[in-house]
């Protein structure tokens, strides 16, 4: 018979053969897969290796279907990226399977469907072990688009510029902002105020991801995109903005050593733009560059209003993306303003 310690010799040795076992029925269910080993995992290269944040468990599964581009995911990205028709191809919607019988529809999956079916897109129930792979373990809500990349116009000194809203044109030049989720919702924000059009650097710049896409609530599939060849800098291009006798605009801290002395800073409130307006936002840590912002014609800060408490320290700055909501609502009231 066994001794008192055998038996949890016995159950540990049997667990580590249980664990080398389905180690190596998921290594051959890898292998299994053929050319899609690379996109199984909670990696998926297609989506250019982002790794997943949901709660869902990372699992390799076998028979995973072949992605063509990337992978779109939620319902208001995919449905506006199919309506907006700026992404080259559609090659096929994945939807949960449940969505196979009609009572398990909502309004929203029946309006992606039905675009989708008027497209001619090829339509495939998957289980949602298999959306939450294509979706980086990320929540999908039942839908995902396999598509190829957003076309993005390039900016050239012929670009136009008009407005489509009442009021003067106003753009938005992102400067180094490297966090899909803050380049998401300030996309978001833009394309709810009505932005005439935001500018991307041609590099220095978080990657036009679907986690952009799903962050910005599908903004980013049908908000007016320019961005600037490798060639131009966003000094050129705030040159080029001057030499009409247009207005640039940089955002900053309140503090004077962050400007050099090339300008005075003043409160976003006391500001009124009253020409065709471009608006510079910076990078999440340290804001607009240095010569950036001695391009500028008006450096605007946001006014703090927090509470000092004695020995504790200050919360000197806001979210990126914060900051551009509440940036870009006063610039286009103070722009209607003037236009009454």
């Amino acid at each position: 018979m066994f001794s008192d310690k055998q038996p949890r010799k016995v159950f540990v040795l049997s667990k580590r053969l249980m664990c080398l076992f389905a180690h190596k029925e998921c290594y051959f269910g890898t292998k299994h897969a053929g050319s899609n080993e690379d996109q199984l995992g909670s990696r998926p290269k297609y989506n250019y290796g982002l790794t997943g944040k949901g709660k869902s468990k990372r699992r390799k599964i076998q028979d995973f279907p072949t992605i063509h581009g990337e992978v779109v995911f939620g319902l208001h990205p995919v449905y506006l990226a199919l309506q907006a028709e700026r992404r080259s191809k559609f090659h096929t919607l994945y939807i949960d399977g449940k969505f196979v019988e009609t009572g398990h529809r909502n309004k929203a999956i029946e309006k992606v469907l039905e675009v989708a079916r008027h497209k001619n897109i090829r339509i495939h129930p998957l289980s949602k072990l298999f959306l939450d792979q294509l979706a980086g373990n990320r929540p999908h809500q039942g839908v995902c688009l396999d598509s190829d990349e957003l076309d993005v116009t390039e900016w050239t000194y012929e670009t136009e510029v008009s407005s489509s809203h009442h009021g003067m044109p106003i753009w938005l030049l992102l400067h180094n902002i490297l966090d899909p989720m803050n380049l998401g919702a300030i996309l978001r924000t833009a394309y709810y105020l009505g932005l005439d059009k935001v500018v991307l650097p041609a590099a220095d710049c978080c990657r036009l991801s679907p986690v952009v896409s799903k962050a910005s609530a599908g903004a980013l599939e049908v908000i007016d995109l320019v961005r600037l060849p490798k060639h131009v800098s966003e000094i050129t291009l705030c040159e080029w903005w001057q030499s009409r006798g247009w207005e640039v605009v940089g955002t900053t801290l309140d503090d004077p050593d962050q400007t050099d002395g090339n300008a005075s800073i003043q409160s976003l409130y006391s500001f009124s733009a009253t020409r065709p307006t471009m608006v510079l936002l910076g990078n999440e840590g340290f804001g607009v560059g240095s010569d950036l912002l001695q391009a500028c014609d008006t450096l605007v800060t946001i006014p703090s209003y927090e509470k000092t408490y004695t020995g504790l320290p200050r919360i000197s700055s806001l979210n990126v993306s914060v900051a551009a909501g509440i940036l870009l609502h006063w610039i286009k009231v103070s722009n209607l303003t003037q236009e009454r």
